[in-house]
């Protein structure tokens, strides 16, 4: 796979910083759980749970795995926008609007029946060469569907496969969901989950235990084999735009909570 920005692989990028891709592709490794107690990561929480619950950090249970779509593509009939009556329309832009639509529908049903996953439409746009007085005959998008559980992500991929087949047949289009991508979810160690639990009680610290959103390098080390785990802390506005923020002092929380776990796990074990 390789880089929608800059068209490079991974491998050519660990080549410019002095590393061979060779020595992970004959299974080889520098660090592993023989050598290794746990991992632990501080990093902000990148939603508003703790902020609005008015809870300083997080104890991550599991990172979610994914299903994604980087390249999907509806093919329609490009058309003049006021000569072309709507039943002669093959509209791509009103059709992935139809998708986009059933899909987050979908995505409420399937929570209200216990099911914690997000669904996002990173992308949702009408090809390049789309202007004023045309009906859009070309549209992209980028589905990104994650949960800790991947059954969750399955049901709402058979939602997916359906409503393509529908929304083909009633507005005359053709959906091309390209190459999937995706990654598996990685739980978190419960040791390590239950060495920061007593760190916090120790210190005071109100904590709520909850899953990760995005994926992080806790799940590298969670799939090599390493005890890993996670601590968020508090962070307001979001993530992934210029007004997010963190609290220093939520910050030193976090610290006096990691700082107490590693002087505990494994009594005295590298951590």
């Amino acid at each position: 796979m390789k880089r929608l920005d800059s068209g490079r692989s991974l491998a050519d990028h660990m080549q410019d910083e002095g590393f061979d891709p060779g020595f992970i592709a004959a299974g080889k490794r520098a660090i592993g759980p023989d050598g290794v107690a746990a991992f632990l990561e501080v990093h902000i929480e990148q939603g508003p749970v703790l902020d609005a619950e008015q809870i300083p950090i997080g104890i991550i249970t599991g990172i979610p795995g994914s299903r994604r779509l980087r390249a999907g593509r509806v093919i329609g009939e490009w058309n003049h926008s006021g000569a072309t009556p709507r039943k002669y329309r093959r509209d791509a832009a009103i059709a992935l609007a139809d998708l986009a639509v059933a899909m987050d529908e979908a995505w409420c049903r399937l929570e209200a029946r216990g099911h914690r996953m997000v669904c996002t439409f990173c992308v949702l746009a009408t090809a390049p060469e789309a202007g004023f007085t045309k009906i859009p005959g070309e549209a992209h998008f980028q589905l990104d569907v994650r949960s800790v559980n991947l059954h969750s992500c399955d049901a709402l991929f058979e939602v997916l496969y359906d409503k393509v087949a529908e929304i083909e047949a009633r507005r005359g289009v053709k959906f091309e969901l390209g190459l999937e991508a995706g990654s598996r979810a990685s739980p978190m160690d419960a040791g390590v989950q239950a060495g920061l639990r007593h760190a916090a009680e120790a210190l005071g610290v109100k904590y709520l235990s909850m899953a990760s959103g995005g994926g992080h390098d806790a799940a590298a080390f969670a799939q090599a084999g390493v005890p890993a785990g996670m601590l968020f802390v508090r962070n307001q506005n979001g993530s992934h735009n210029p007004h997010e923020a963190m609290r220093m002092e939520d910050f030193a929380v976090a610290c006096a909570v990691a700082q107490r776990f590693a002087a505990e796990y494994g009594q005295g074990d590298a951590a």
